[in-house]
């Protein structure tokens, strides 16, 4: 018998109520609400929509720039029309003082004076009044056209918003809570316990936090397969967690928060945390690592991810295939993700994954790099670090960020796009810098200024 969808169940309700008329809508208002509760549209129409509100968004930007630039424009011709005054104002005063010589001349001396030069003064006169007249017009004119450019320029900032608050409606149509997927998570653990003999209890928070679709729909398998190796790798036997103090069932916790840009999922098990000795030893027997490679315990804790490698000498039901976490990691990659792992012995592990809230849009950071203003994604940038927060130190050859106590690898941004040498080392340390972190990545990177 095929499986029963959410709109027949539906339909079906509604065909029994519709026999009974006291239980149909008192209201026509009431039917609409219920009819557009019901209403489906394909995912390929709201991409459409996201990518033409993204494309008004870049037009609106556009149009901002240019009532930006007009007015700076209208400003100059401002300035021009000062000058234009300030110089009609002494061309004036000069047509004045030649009206009073001429004036002083005629009374002097009667029969010396020409009168068609005092009439050539009044024209004079008159054009230089006209000037002025017409400077203060053009003036007022182009105090007007500075007001409209002003109040364009509040309509476009009142139209981006507009847009995006319907960017934003649009994107919460694609979105989903990670308590739909969590049935099937639940069921991947109880189906791993009956396997190993194992107790395990799945605790989830922020399940209400919402997701992208396609991105949950990637996250699943890779969850599974994680809560999988929580329940044989991590969880001990009831026996073993009993001799060790611990309570006979492992608890599993898989928490689901937002942060910034960035959607935040923890799965920690209080098992038996990662033996970096036993993962260096198979690594070496299957060839990942080399034998006199020197590796941090961060980067042996990340060996796990490394294609081939597991820690199963013969194949079960759950592991052993040597296809495990390097799928995971894979599949993270795909989805723009990172993922971390924090591990104790005898405490349990912790992996920590990092997406992004939705494929359609990134969000970028502007920095300003010798004249130009470039945009950076924000992925894995986890904070601005302000000249107050660190300090470049050590030497000209072997520089290192210090912060909160730790050394950080040390970059500044004109290097790693291979710019010409601009080595300004006096003001260096009042520059503000950007701190990454993206799974094995540690490091600052100085750049001239954030925007």
């Amino acid at each position: 018998m095929p499986p029963v969808t959410a709109t027949e169940t539906a339909a079906q309700a509604y065909d029994q109520a519709s026999d009974k008329p006291s239980d149909r809508p008192s209201t026509e208002e009431e039917e609409e609400q219920t009819q557009a509760a019901t209403l489906r549209v394909p995912a390929t129409l709201i991409d459409e929509l996201l990518r033409l509100v993204g494309e008004t968004l870049i037009l609106t930007a556009q149009l901002q720039e240019k009532v930006r630039l007009s007015s700076e424009q209208n400003q100059s011709l401002l300035e021009q029309h000062d000058l234009f005054q300030e110089l009609v104002g002494e061309l004036e005063q000069q047509v004045d003082v030649g009206g009073v010589a001429y004036k002083l001349a005629s009374q002097v001396n009667d029969s010396g004076f020409d009168t068609l030069e005092l009439e050539q003064y009044n024209e004079l006169h008159t054009v230089t009044h006209r000037l002025v007249e017409a400077a203060a017009d053009s003036q007022e004119l182009d105090q007007d056209i500075g007001q409209y450019l002003r109040s364009l320029d509040e309509l476009l900032i009142n139209q981006s918003r507009l847009q995006r608050e319907v960017q934003d409606l649009v994107m919460r149509t694609r979105m989903v809570p990670v308590k739909t997927v969590v049935p099937r998570l639940q069921r991947a653990v109880r189906q791993t316990c009956r396997v190993t003999g194992k107790q395990a209890n799945l605790v989830l928070e922020g399940t209400d936090t919402l997701l992208d679709s396609d991105i949950l729909t990637s996250l699943v398998d890779p969850l599974m397969h994680m809560l999988r190796n929580a329940v044989d790798h991590g969880i001990e036997s009831r026996d073993e967690r009993i001799r060790n103090g611990k309570d006979p069932q492992g608890t599993i916790q898989l928490t689901c928060t937002s942060e910034g840009t960035q959607i935040v999922l923890r799965c920690r098990d209080d098992g038996a945390g990662l033996d970096l000795q036993t993962i260096r030893a198979l690594a070496e027997k299957r060839g990942i690592i080399a034998p006199d490679e020197k590796l941090t315990d961060d980067e042996l804790r990340r060996v796990i991810l490394r294609p081939g490698f597991s820690t199963r000498g013969e194949t079960t039901q759950t592991s052993g295939r040597g296809i495990g976490m390097d799928v995971v990691a894979t599949q993270l990659q795909a989805i723009k993700g990172s993922i971390l792992i924090h591990s104790e012995p005898g405490q349990g592990t912790e992996f920590e994954l990092r997406l992004p809230v939705s494929l359609m849009t990134t969000h970028g950071l502007l920095v300003r790099v010798r004249k130009q203003v470039m945009a950076i994604s924000t992925r894995g940038i986890e904070q601005i670090l302000h000249p107050e927060d660190g300090s470049v130190k050590g030497t000209e050859d072997e520089l290192y960020y210090e912060f909160d106590d730790e050394k950080l690898d040390y970059y500044q941004i004109d290097d790693l796009l291979q710019l010409p040498p601009d080595r300004r080392s006096s003001d260096r340390d009042t520059r503000p810098a950007l701190l990454i972190r993206e799974e094995a990545l540690n490091c600052a990177v100085q750049v001239e200024t954030c925007h």
